[in-house]
């Protein structure tokens, strides 16, 4: 689908996009074995159980969940942690891989800004020779 689009912003635009959305579904995924996880263990042994988060809506749960997994892929913080070793090694486990993905995304969307600087910077390099040329020539713009 990119390869049809003739516009460089839009191309831009485009992966950037991409980017956003595999972010998301990773996390949503993440989200999901998090929950799933926390509710292999009873008790305070589990996060689930010990933020009373079990009890909740299916729509809260959700949040909860996908908002603890966008905190371990960014310099964000959230007051649920891990309460038992198997949750403690997935967090730690997701962490790094978290580092390298937001790292991986940030440095994407870094690029795409030069990119769109550096055509911005043509156009209007581009703009003040013609403006140049009209003058020189007395040609009235």
């Amino acid at each position: 689908l990119q390869e049809h689009v003739d516009s460089e912003w839009m191309s831009i635009a485009f992966s950037t996009s991409s980017n956003m959305l595999a972010l998301l579904a990773v996390n949503h995924y993440v989200a999901c074995f998090w929950y799933w996880l926390g509710t292999n263990s009873t008790g305070d042994s589990s996060w689930v159980d010990y933020y009373a988060v079990r009890e909740r809506g299916f729509s809260a749960r959700y949040v909860v969940s996908l908002h603890w997994s966008l905190t371990q892929f960014t310099p964000a913080s959230m007051q649920v942690l891990p309460r038992n070793v198997s949750e403690n090694a997935f967090a730690v486990f997701i962490i790094i891989g978290g580092l390298l993905g937001f790292s991986t995304f940030v440095s994407s969307i870094t690029a795409s800004i030069t990119r769109l600087r550096g055509l911005h910077g043509s156009e209007m390099a581009k703009s003040f020779m013609l403006r140049r040329f009209l003058k020189e020539n007395s040609i009235s713009h």
